[in-house]
């Protein structure tokens, strides 16, 4: 706006116009609480507030309070609740998980049920395979380990940066696999092409699982912005974004468990996070 100084340092919209219709302008930045412009100051330093990198971390801890306030299905658990989930990492490569009742605690123990996880624990497949920081996946056949020929290597395929996370599925032609660009893909390994993407998932530099739960059909991800993120493993679309119950900092990213039954044999579906010393639960109906 020529009309006002550069000590003013902002200018007021035609009152009555939704803010979608002001365009970005360069050196600008529209509030829509305020319906006006103001101008962004170069600099990344404390003494200057109104930088474009504050702004966007003010409009993402306003939305991650929005959804916080809507979602109405957190729960915390902690010594009071009479079951809580444990992991325990066991000798032969994978680990079980079980079900710590603290009921029991007043008889003078706790009453442990523990299950193996099926996913987790190594399952007799011949084939391993393997992520690249090149951001290829290529497949051994562990059968011939005295191989050292240029084809070694029994598939091969890529995505566009480095894979931090590989899953096989229980049908042992299709493979999950996430990136560095927070690209995951559902790969037929028969064909080496994908034949699913799951969208929306955040990482630029950090290593962050893939978790999937067949039985369910549903596949999740913690992004580096610390939203958990659930989509349908069939077609991909996605289901819900659970924002973290801390701001957004790449120590608090959240650890999260999916189980079909959580409480044993006859428990419910639900999702499991952990941040700093707290666990939430999801229920999933």
């Amino acid at each position: 706006d020529s009309g006002h100084s550069d000590e003013q340092g902002a200018s007021t919209a035609a009152p009555g116009l939704p803010s979608a219709v002001f365009p970005e302008l360069p050196g600008f930045y529209f509030d829509p609480e305020k319906n006006r412009y103001f101008r962004l100051l170069p600099g990344h330093n404390n003494c200057n507030p109104l930088t474009k990198e504050k702004l966007q971390e003010k409009e993402r801890e306003k939305e991650r309070q929005k959804m916080l306030a809507e979602d109405e299905k957190l729960r915390k658990a902690d010594s009071a609740c009479e079951r809580v989930f444990t992991v325990n990492d066991v000798s032969h490569g994978g680990c079980k998980y079980g079900i710590m009742s603290f009921s029991s605690s007043s008889r003078g123990s706790l009453s442990v049920q523990m299950c193996d996880n099926l996913y987790f624990t190594n399952r007799k497949v011949p084939v391993l395979f393997n992520g690249c920081r090149s951001g290829e996946i290529f497949s051994i056949d562990l059968r011939q380990r005295g191989r050292r020929d240029h084809n070694w290597k029994a598939s091969r395929f890529h995505q566009e940066s480095a894979i931090t996370s590989v899953r096989v599925l229980q049908d042992e032609n299709y493979l999950l696999a996430a990136d560095m660009l927070g690209q995951i893909k559902l790969w037929d390994v028969r064909v080496t092409k994908p034949v699913q993407e799951y969208k929306g998932h955040y990482n630029q530099h950090a290593y962050l699982p893939v978790h999937v739960c067949e039985p369910e059909g549903l596949l999740m991800a913690v992004g580096q912005d610390c939203y958990t993120r659930v989509w349908s493993l069939q077609d991909g679309h996605l289901l819900r974004t659970i924002p973290s119950p801390y701001p957004s900092a790449n120590d608090l990213i959240p650890s999260v468990v999916f189980s079909s039954k959580i409480g044993g044999c006859r428990g419910l579906p639900g999702l499991l996070m952990a941040v700093k010393h707290d666990l939430y639960y999801y229920p999933y109906n």
